[in-house]
């Protein structure tokens, strides 16, 4: 199992939370540092603007519409928009 909490420190008792992860050998996935170019992705911005109006009835009319959105998309588009 690999954990990824918060790092909310007041709402963290360190010490009982790190010795149970500790007993159950449990990862913990670490936070990656803040960056502003990290989240310069047009990529959800573009898939926002295309959900618009757009309403699905369940998870798999969602999962066949984003394969299809993607598989619109030509090579550049993930190299300049990722």
């Amino acid at each position: 199992m690999i954990l990824l909490y918060g790092n909310a420190r007041l709402h963290v008792a360190i010490m009982i939370v790190k010795q149970t992860l500790m007993e159950f050998e449990w990862e913990i996935l670490p936070h990656p540092t803040y960056s502003p170019n990290l989240i310069q992705s047009d990529l959800f911005r573009l898939m926002h603007n295309a959900l618009k109006d757009i309403h699905f009835h369940n998870y798999s009319e969602v999962e066949n519409w984003v394969a299809e959105w993607i598989d619109l998309k030509d090579r550049p588009f993930f190299r300049h928009k990722i």
